[in-house]
């Protein structure tokens, strides 16, 4: 009877841990979250990436107030795995590269270089900051990802929706929403024209199913802006990858793989590849003051952007460290991380209770990675069973339904790995917007804390 209750408040001590480790932890602004229940967290969607008012879907046609590109729009350049530049670039604005960390073609000085990455010399000039991986970089990659989605949400007119390669010589658009499906070409020494209609701050969103070219000496011109300065707020969303070899281009292109520049492009806007590089040759790009503030001349707001949660997988090992699925001897988890005044933070513990298991515990993280809408990568370094210094690698996936399609997946750098989708408890996605009080708002798709299936996952939490 003994034994019976001292098992009973183990079980109740390791439940209030967890419950205050994992669900009771510290919002970015600060604030606490509430074990209760009574506090709710957002859950991203496909036309919700950053809470109600900066990430919700238009309708058909319909021109929005502000594009949710926060801290992207400082950057000129913004790379996923290189930036290359060759040739005396001139970049006006910062210039990164995440989650990879190699950017080549500028020196420093006179360039000044923030970030664990590597920059090989050359003859590239960049007015603000070079971002060589580090929190900074990685936040404005993960806030083009969140713009990414959003711009994409948007529904274009049956008048504005064209179908196959539609060649844009020639064409005059107005302020709206176009969709090019599946590519759009701006043939050499051809001109497309944007019409402000007197607005300085309407909005052009285009996106493209596949790619976007523009050929040689073909230009983007603005007319009818009503200002003499530049148009912040110009779009391209483009499905796969651009290639730019016009004289003059307007707009923040953001590719969801690569971005090449061939010599001598002058841009407005900016240059974001989501998954592979920007390559640049002897370019002029500027990155516009206030990209994404729209119609109404007001700023986006600070997206909310987190992971917290935990439970157990199947968590089998044998000695070479390889996850296997022939007995339920359990991983239990614990993980949370995200970008929280200007870095990174989170932690991991993770414990395989199987044969040669092993217990993981975050000593740092190094990196926060938006995947998708449900999903995201935390990195960092641990201690394995309470020695040495590894990295890891987790993903892990908030698909809702109350924990049951939660997945969660580790690899260390001493070969070891598991992936599951979990047995028990829950992975938490936080996203939301921050108002003008600094009070989150968080997306309409939520769940409770108090949910069953992630009260089983916690009480039965054993690290």
């Amino acid at each position: 009877m003994k034994k019976m209750k001292n098992k009973y408040a183990y079980l109740l001590i390791v439940a209030i841990i967890g419950v205050v480790s994992i669900i009771g932890c510290t919002m970015p602004d600060g604030s606490a979250t509430s074990p209760t229940g009574d506090k709710l967290v957002g859950e991203l969607d496909a036309n919700a990436l950053g809470g109600p008012d900066a990430c919700a879907g238009a309708g058909p046609g319909t021109v929005v107030s502000a594009i949710p590109i926060g801290t992207a729009s400082t950057f000129a350049v913004l790379g996923a795995t290189t930036v290359t530049n060759d040739g005396a670039s001139l970049i006006t604005g910062n210039l990164g590269v995440s989650p990879g960390t190699a950017i080549t073609g500028f020196s420093s000085p006179p360039n000044v270089i923030s970030g664990p990455g590597t920059v090989t010399a050359g003859t590239g000039i960049v007015t603000g900051t070079i971002y060589a991986a580090g929190p900074v970089a990685a936040q404005a990659h993960n806030d083009a990802v969140v713009a990414f989605a959003y711009l994409n949400a948007q529904v274009a007119t049956p008048a504005n929706s064209y179908a196959g390669v539609t060649t844009l010589d020639g064409l005059t658009f107005a302020p709206g929403v176009y969709s090019f499906a599946p590519a759009a070409i701006l043939n050499a020494g051809a001109i497309l024209t944007l019409d402000f209609g007197g607005n300085p701050n309407a909005v052009f969103i285009f996106k493209t199913g596949t790619t976007l070219t523009a050929n040689a000496l073909s230009k983007i011109i603005a007319i009818n802006t009503g200002s003499s300065t530049a148009t912040p707020n110009v779009f391209w969303a483009v499905g796969s990858s651009a290639t730019i070899n016009g004289a003059q281009f307007i707009g923040t292109v953001i590719a969801n793989i690569t971005i090449t520049m061939t010599s001598g492009v002058t841009m407005e806007g900016a240059a974001i590849a989501l998954t592979g590089a920007v390559t640049l040759i002897n370019d002029a790009i500027s990155a516009i003051p206030g990209a994404g503030s729209g119609s109404g001349g007001t700023v986006p707001p600070t997206c909310v952007d987190y992971i917290s949660g935990g439970g157990w997988i199947d968590g089998n090992s044998d000695s070479m460290g390889h996850h296997k699925r022939y007995n339920r001897n359990r991983a239990t988890f614990a993980i949370s991380g995200g970008i929280k005044n200007g870095d990174f933070w989170g932690q991991l513990l993770y414990n395989d209770h199987g044969k040669d298991g092993i217990k993981v515990k975050s000593t740092a993280v190094t990196g926060y990675v938006v995947i998708d809408a449900v999903t995201r990568e935390i990195d960092g370094t641990a201690t394995i069973n309470g020695q040495g210094s590894f990295t890891y690698k987790v993903i892990v996936a908030d698909k809702g339904h109350r924990g049951y399609k939660d997945t969660f997946s580790i690899e260390l750098s001493n070969g070891y790995s598991a992936s599951d989708t979990l047995i028990a408890g829950n992975i938490l996605l936080h996203t939301g917007s921050r108002n003008d009080h600094g009070k989150y708002r968080f997306s309409d798709n939520r769940e409770y804390y108090n949910d069953k299936d992630e009260t089983i996952g916690v009480t039965n939490f054993d690290l």
